[in-house]
């Protein structure tokens, strides 16, 4: 019973306190996009699709190119 209350007190006193804040916020812009392949966009070197914006914001931004998906072998 006495644990519940702390944490409770606890919690309480974590939402209310003061927290530091910084003067700028940064923008964060997260694209989810399923079966996108690493030319269909023209920023990679896609000349089908054009993609303007999305170069744009590459060219301005922070690009994180090196990722990783698993695909198992399907068997029956």
């Amino acid at each position: 019973m006495k644990l519940r209350i702390g944490l409770i007190l606890l919690a309480g006193i974590m939402v209310t306190a003061p927290q530091a804040r910084s003067a700028e916020k940064p923008n964060v812009v997260f694209f989810l996009v399923d079966d996108l392949g690493v030319m269909d966009l023209s920023y990679y070197g896609s000349e089908f699709h054009e993609s303007p914006n999305i170069d744009r914001l590459a060219d301005e931004g922070a690009r994180f190119v090196n990722a990783y998906a698993s695909h198992p072998a399907f068997r029956e």
